[in-house]
């Protein structure tokens, strides 16, 4: 339990610090928006979603989405009958 949480903020630390890209799989964080979002709020360090704490704004949720998809490749599963 919580592999996902503890492994998210370090894939973060490592694409900032190192410059390093992920390939990630991660169902149970589907959709991919989902998981971006997760990433978004990992890197910005702020809620993506309305709450009461302080929030990013758009502009920082936009650089922070296309930072997210410079350093990370979604895999999704393909299904066959």
């Amino acid at each position: 339990m919580g592999k996902s949480e503890w492994l998210t903020p370090l894939m973060v630390n490592l694409a900032v610090h190192h410059g390093w890209t992920f390939a990630v799989f991660s169902p149970e964080n589907h959709p991919i928006e989902l998981h971006v979002s997760k990433l978004v709020e990992k890197y910005v360090g702020k809620p993506f979603r309305k709450g009461p704490t302080w929030r990013m704004d758009a502009q920082r949720a936009n650089e922070a989405t296309l930072w997210v998809l410079e350093h990370f490749i979604f895999l999704e599963p393909v299904y066959r009958d």
